[in-house]
């Protein structure tokens, strides 16, 4: 089967499987993150997100794990100069 540029089979390519789709969580996931992104968020926001996102989907498998996540990217944002206003 073919694929079109965003990875769809032709054949299911229809309306029916676009609304399947669309009510998947990583359809939602992906669709939050470009509307965030379309808010011109700082450095700082960018990286919060992306941990929140990650602890969402439970990447550090444990809120121990996930605090010290949020400590690193603080740490990181202080050692890096990066001002909390600085923007993309």
């Amino acid at each position: 089967m073919a694929r079109d540029e965003s990875g769809l089979e032709a054949e299911v390519a229809d309306g029916a499987y676009e609304g399947r789709i669309r009510s998947r969580k990583s359809y939602q996931t992906f669709s939050n993150m470009l509307d965030f992104l379309e808010t011109n968020p700082t450095h700082e926001e960018i990286l919060y997100k992306v941990c929140e996102l990650m602890d969402e989907y439970r990447a550090f498998r444990s809120a121990q794990a996930s605090g010290y996540a949020r400590e690193s990217i603080g740490l990181l944002v202080r050692e890096r100069g990066i001002p909390s206003g600085e923007r993309t």
